[in-house]
């Protein structure tokens, strides 16, 4: 018979197992097409069911999410840092994370999501002096903790490390645009001017849009070609910054979205030629639709990606020579999906015919003239993509000044919750906004 030892330890090896598995589920859930928004609460429900499971086990329990989370799987680690949280005392928590070395991004993701989640307000001294002054690689990640909850602590990290040679990373901007550092600005603005290659250029350019910089727009429009700079023109632009975009090479997937996001239709003729460019054809259908809203669908054939460390050599060469990837029946793999249409004649048809209801120089989204109130619709649309519910929520703060927070990373119930509020904000403030027009935290352009 089994001693209650090993039964309790297979018990909350199993909670663990489960756990983590449903965390890195909700994880790769945020880009899956084929799942809406509202879906990941399936999966925050049942892990947050063995999330207490582990918490209920008491000091086995925690000793074995300790054991798991320091051999580094990002989904052991999450539920590791989070039952941690769940303890009467930080001291444990401590511990463990000074013997756990964060080795790569799926490391800083899981200890931030676990963190934000399950830490106590009260332990977030404690947690700034022992990233502070003892172990210095976690002061990404607690940073990344203030300023997820607006919390002025974040002030001390970003105003002690901002220039240090034991710097932030990307979470030094990233914090930046959320907990209203506008004193550090000319900082952001340094590390643009410089390309410095240790931080996200682009998360910069972003940061420096939610503070209100409205001389940003032209400084990115002169560095169109480069890459970082295309979404975050594609946010704040102006209309003439539709041709900046249009002329920028090599083209990549950001700037056909930066296109979908300025609404303008000029772009609507290169997005059109795009489609029959394998490589970019899928970005660019979903940029025409973001500004038309056509809703032309198709169901195409995707061939199965391979996987060449399961392939056989004579397998791995044919398909490096364009044969398909064979299932176990010796059929091509893959699968028919339904997307939005990458047919050049059938959008080609749909623009002759409904050109002229577009109003030139107008900004447009899924057809209408954009206001505060389509972009909140397109947060709250459950088949809107993650991606582009970030963006919408950007654009609310960078182009009409609505911040209340909002992240993709947020649980679905507080991702609602914060829609309600954008709502309220919207319903007092969309009457302020002419339709269809270019503004800049919100003031015409």
């Amino acid at each position: 018979m089994i001693d209650v030892d090993t039964f309790n330890r297979q018990l909350y090896e199993e909670h663990l197992e489960e756990a983590s598995f449903l965390y890195e589920q909700r994880v790769h859930g945020l880009d899956d097409l084929e799942l809406t928004w509202l879906d990941l609460a399936a999966y925050e429900s049942r892990r947050d069911a063995h999330l207490a499971g582990l918490i209920c086990g008491g000091p086995h329990a925690l000793a074995i999410c300790r054991e798991a989370g320091l051999a580094g799987d990002p989904g052991e680690l999450f539920c590791a840092v989070y039952v941690h949280c769940r303890q009467a005392d930080i001291m444990p928590l401590l511990e463990f994370l000074h013997e756990f070395e964060p080795s790569d991004p799926e490391h800083i993701r899981a200890l931030v999501e676990a963190l934000v989640l399950a830490c106590p307000q009260v332990w977030y001294k404690d947690l700034l002096y022992f990233a502070k002054d003892q172990v210095p690689i976690y002061r990404p990640v607690v940073l990344r903790l203030l300023a997820w909850y607006r919390n002025r602590l974040a002030l001390t990290l970003l105003d002690e490390y901002a220039t240090s040679a034991d710097g932030l990373g990307s979470a030094f901007p990233w914090a930046c645009g959320r907990i209203n550092a506008r004193h550090q600005v000319s900082e952001l603005r340094r590390i643009l001017e410089a390309e410095d290659k240790n931080t996200d250029l682009r998360e910069t350019a972003l940061a420096l849009l939610r503070l209100g910089d409205t001389e940003l727009a032209p400084f990115l429009a002169k560095r169109a070609r480069k890459p970082w700079t295309r979404l975050a023109l594609g946010l704040c632009g102006g209309p003439g910054h539709c041709n900046k975009l249009m002329n920028a090479t090599p083209t990549s997937s950001s700037t056909l979205l930066g296109l979908g996001l300025l609404g303008d239709v000029s772009g609507i003729p290169p997005l059109l030629g795009y489609l029959r460019r394998t490589e970019v054809a899928p970005i660019a259908a979903r940029a025409l639709e973001l500004i038309t809203g056509a809703t032309l669908f198709e169901r195409a054939w995707v061939p199965e990606e391979p996987d060449e460390d399961v392939l056989s050599p004579a397998e791995l060469e044919a398909w490096r020579d364009g044969k398909p990837v064979l299932n176990p029946n010796g059929n091509p793999a893959g699968e028919y999906v339904d997307r939005i249409s990458q047919d050049i004649n059938t959008w080609l048809a749909w623009w002759r015919k409904n050109e002229e209801a577009f109003e030139r120089g107008k900004r447009y989204r899924r057809g209408k003239l954009i206001t505060p109130k389509l972009l909140l619709d397109g947060m709250a649309d459950p088949h809107t993509p993650n991606m582009l519910r970030d963006l919408a929520h950007h654009e609310l703060l960078i182009r009409y000044g609505c911040d209340v927070p909002f992240e993709l990373e947020m649980p679905v119930a507080q991702q609602q919750r914060a829609i309600e509020q954008i709502a309220e904000w919207v319903a007092h403030n969309d009457d302020r906004f002419k339709p269809g027009a270019w503004y800049s935290h919100g003031f015409l352009v």
